[in-house]
């Protein structure tokens, strides 16, 4: 059995980055604009390049509001990313249990080795693929695919806490676990036809070991 996590609302309790980061991107290169709440929670799960653009309308300002966002996220990311309760306690009791680890997120690799640097989870993981090391990120299914072109195991399951990362896994014919530690409610993960669906970490840990025996 391989799990593949998420990253950002699922390992890591990175929503106050992101918030900051967008903010401060508009208000630095479209300090006029009408940034709504709604507008700011779209950028959980896309790649960002790609919500600047959508909501710009311009791959001009893309750029630009990327710049920005990186410059602001290299000030605060390190001082606020934390790791969600109980997280830590189950990804050593997963690997006690010789489960292998993996990781596919539509952030770019350095920046979720950066994170899990931070709180200490390197150690724990087998396998981390970034967006920038597929073509098509997430719905799209090559990353799962080519997380499973590295193991040579015979069940997969992916781990997330957004929709987007349920169709990911629906789309690569895998069983999906919703953790709903983000944005979305078990009730929109279960809508969005996970195999599974937990509220935190200690529930994630009850029915992977429910799997294994199933």
């Amino acid at each position: 059995m391989v799990l593949i996590f998420d990253v950002d609302g699922t390992l890591l309790d990175t929503y106050m980055v992101t918030f900051n980061c967008v903010v401060a991107s508009f208000k630095k290169v479209l300090p006029g604009f009408n940034l709504t709440k709604d507008i700011i929670v779209s950028f959980f799960g896309p790649p960002i390049v790609q919500r600047f653009e959508e909501v710009s309308g311009s791959k001009q300002l893309a750029l630009k509001l990327y710049d920005a966002y990186n410059e602001h996220f290299d000030l605060v990311h390190d001082k606020i990313v934390k790791k969600f309760m109980y997280s830590e306690n189950v990804l050593k009791q997963l690997k006690k249990m010789n489960i292998k680890l993996a990781v596919y997120s539509n952030k770019v690799k350095s920046r979720i080795i950066r994170g899990f640097e931070c709180v200490n989870f390197m150690k724990y993981f087998d396998y981390i693929l970034g967006v920038d090391e597929v073509i098509k990120p997430k719905p799209d299914p090559e990353g799962i695919f080519k997380v499973i072109s590295v193991f040579g195991e015979d069940r997969y399951i992916y781990i997330g806490d957004s929709i987007t990362d349920i169709i990911c896994a629906n789309n690569a014919n895998i069983e999906s676990i919703g953790i709903s530690l983000g944005l979305y409610s078990c009730e929109q993960l279960k809508q969005a036809n996970a195999s599974y669906v937990v509220e935190d970490f200690k529930k994630l840990l009850e029915v992977i070991k429910c799997m294994i025996v199933s």
